[in-house]
């Protein structure tokens, strides 16, 4: 403990005010890597995620569940793969579909992807299976117009999983969020502090609702608490 707790402890002692300790500074994640989750205890900001899902839709818990941006930057690819480990580590059965047409990734297929690019990974008591979203032989826009999308969509409800939760580009600037909004339980905006604008937020809320979507909510990335440091690190014990 500090001197500087020490004394203000010394002087509590001559009076009822409650004392005061330094609490441990929590450890700094780095901000560049994706957290690997591979613990049967889901961790508690994604535990809380899942029980604010259940909440917004208790009529009929969502099964599939669309992740994006607005912009760009906001790190949804991060979020959505951190929430699938998290949910498989759990006990489920996730798959995570990788929406983005234009990705670099899919020229290199992984040694262990299956027939149809699928990789699928133990964690804990469930299972999290990633596959990337199909190409058409007639390119991004006859496989978003057409009804190809929606059977293959089909198909995978009926693979059994618990959960689906689809990693799409920025909505704002492509087509895929908004048209795969229509196909599943609704769409999760991904927000980060001091990145999204708060025009491209209502812009895209706008365009989801005008597109008959249903939002489920906002993840806000990166928040920052307005208590200064230095009293953020004092508690108060009574």
């Amino acid at each position: 403990m500090s001197a500087y707790f020490e004394s203000l402890n010394r002087r509590a002692g001559k009076s009822s005010a409650p004392r005061l300790v330094e609490a441990q500074s929590p450890r700094k994640r780095s901000s560049a890597q994706v957290r690997r989750v591979t613990q049967t205890e889901m961790p508690k900001e994604y535990a809380a995620l899942r029980e604010k899902l259940l909440m917004a839709t208790p009529e009929k818990p969502p099964r599939v569940l669309v992740f994006s941006g607005c912009t760009g930057g906001e790190g949804c690819t991060g979020i959505v793969r951190e929430f699938g480990e998290a949910l498989a580590a759990s006990g489920l059965n996730v798959l995570l579909v990788d929406v983005d047409l234009r990705s670099p990734r899919r020229s290199e297929p992984s040694r262990a992807a299956g027939n149809d690019g699928s990789v699928e990974t133990q964690l804990g008591r469930g299972r999290l299976t990633t596959v990337p979203m199909p190409m058409s032989p007639g390119g991004k826009e006859r496989l978003l117009a057409t009804g190809e999308l929606a059977a293959w969509m089909d198909e995978q409800r009926k693979r059994g999983h618990d959960l689906i939760i689809l990693d799409a580009p920025p909505l704002l600037r492509f087509a895929e969020a908004t048209i795969l909004g229509r196909l599943c339980d609704g769409v999760i905006l991904v927000v980060r502090a001091e990145v999204t604008a708060r025009e491209s937020l209502v812009q895209a809320r706008e365009q989801l609702q005008r597109a008959g979507v249903k939002i489920v909510g906002a993840v806000l990335r990166r928040s920052r608490s307005p208590v200064p440091g230095f009293l953020g690190r004092m508690v108060t014990l009574e």
